[in-house]
């Protein structure tokens, strides 16, 4: 029995229609100041979503080039207009001065693979400007 199972598990192995597939990360993104508002942020609030069913997103980040970077877990969030499988998350990080700089990059975990977001986050993470997100 041993044997026979042995080659089933090598063949289901072998299938890519039963492999798992790591989610795809969209519509990655850090909220600006409204048009209309007067208070200034401090904040940056980034926003991804992930389909293949996400269970976590983590943002790793660092406000200067000089640190290392710093893992947060993103909250989800409750959307309803998602595909099956999708899900939306956030993470809220403090400025800590006008002209704070954010260097990111969200990692995405469902049941059996990750995935980075940017493909090339070592060499290039996501970069804006709190001063940008203010104008």
């Amino acid at each position: 029995i041993v044997e026979i199972m042995g080659r089933r598990a090598k063949l289901l192995r072998g299938n890519e229609g039963l492999s798992a597939l790591p989610p795809t990360v969209s519509e990655l993104s850090v909220q600006g100041r409204g048009k209309f508002e007067n208070q200034r942020l401090d904040a940056f609030r980034v926003t991804a979503r992930a389909d293949r069913f996400p269970k976590r997103m983590y943002i790793y980040y660092r406000l200067k080039d000089t640190d290392a970077y710093t893992m947060m877990p993103m909250t989800e969030e409750p959307t309803k207009n998602l595909p099956t499988g999708a899900k939306e998350f956030s993470a809220v990080i403090d400025g800590k001065s006008n002209d704070a700089v954010l260097d990111y990059y969200v990692l995405a975990e469902n049941a059996g693979t990750v995935t980075f977001s940017p493909a090339n986050y070592t060499k290039q993470a996501n970069k804006v400007k709190l001063s940008d997100l203010n104008k």
